[in-house]
């Protein structure tokens, strides 16, 4: 059953990381700034 939480983890993850990445280019900051506020989610 770790294998379904761990697929659940990096799924939030990796939706985090896109919402992020499209709000800092809508304010044209580095898309990198994104990523790490998806990382400390």
């Amino acid at each position: 059953m770790h294998g379904i939480a761990f697929l659940q983890n990096l799924a939030v993850v990796m939706i985090v990381a896109g919402l992020a990445t499209m709000l800092f280019q809508r304010f044209k900051q580095p898309v990198v700034l994104g990523y790490f506020l998806a990382r400390v989610h």
